[in-house]
Formats: structure tokens, C-alpha cells, sequence
């Protein structure tokens, strides 16, 4: 598995695949191995496979905050909002701590126009990780949009 997150980690995804899926065969609930499969599949374009996968770490382990959010980054690409917000708030219950999370979450809520719940997670994705410069431009963007500008040029 070590191996597999390595070749993960440069980029060589097909390697890292390949890894994991021997693992599976050998250990088919083996929970590293089945959301790396997921990771990858969402880098690849496999969002189906990825929900599959993140689903199975899921079923496997309730409270696999990093699975919920994974999965809840797909579901969103894939336009399943209601789904998305679900499982960003399961992860921020396991792990309220994660700015990424928060920020997803924000993006989420900045895109159903929920401005002030948006800025909310923006900021404390921020508050975890200062130096989350996304999370400062998107949180500008929704100060824009809710019409404080100076905030917004602030944040910009």
C-alpha cells in the first residue's frame, strides 16, 4: 500500500491502480486500498467508480471523514447537491477541523446562492489554514455577491 500512495502521490495513477486493485483481490474489504481506488478514479474521470469505491469505505467504516468528503466532492461535480451537502456535513461532524472541507462545503452553499452560510465555511476554512488563498478569493467572491465590496476587495 505504501508503494501504491507513493506512485499516487507522483502521479503515476495507472501504477497506483494496479497496486490497489491486487490488494482488493487478495483483501476485498481493505479500506486504504479501496479509497485510493476512489482518488484515483475521481482523477481519472470515473466519477460512477469513485462513488462506488467511497461508498464501499463508507459501508465499511461510518465514520471515515476524508471517504465522506471525497464522496461528497464527486456527488457535487456531478450536480447531486442535496447528496454533496449531506456527506460535507458528516465529514465536518468526524472532522470539524479540515479547512478543505469547509471549503468545499462553501463552494457548495456559494453555488445554491446560501451566501451567508458560504461565507461562513470560507471563513473558517480560513480561520484553520490562514494562508488558504482560495478559500480568501471564494470568500470574496461571495462578499461580492452579497454586495460588501470593500470586504470583498479585502479578501480579493
Amino acid at each position: 500500500m505504501k508503494n501504491a500512495f507513493q506512485l499516487y502521490q507522483s502521479g503515476n495513477l495507472f501504477e497506483a491502480e494496479w497496486i490497489c486493485s491486487q490488494i482488493i483481490e487478495q483483501q476485498p474489504n481493505y479500506i486504504p486500498a479501496l479509497h485510493l481506488l476512489g482518488a484515483i478514479a475521481h482523477q481519472t474521470g470515473r466519477p460512477e467508480t469513485a462513488v462506488t469505491r467511497f461508498q464501499q469505505v463508507i459501508a465499511l467504516d461510518p465514520k471515515h471523514a476524508e471517504a465522506h468528503g471525497n464522496l461528497a466532492v464527486t456527488l457535487h461535480n456531478q450536480g447531486n447537491l442535496e447528496s454533496a451537502a449531506r456527506h460535507f456535513q458528516i465529514s465536518l461532524e468526524l472532522n470539524p477541523l479540515h479547512a478543505p472541507t469547509h471549503f468545499n462545503l462553501g463552494n457548495l452553499r456559494l453555488e445554491q446562492k446560501e451566501l451567508n452560510a458560504a461565507i461562513s465555511h470560507y471563513q473558517q476554512a480560513i480561520a484553520l489554514n490562514p494562508g488558504y488563498a482560495k478559500a480568501h478569493h471564494n470568500l470574496g467572491k461571495a462578499l461580492q455577491e452579497q454586495g460588501q465590496i470593500e470586504a470583498a476587495i479585502a479578501c480579493l
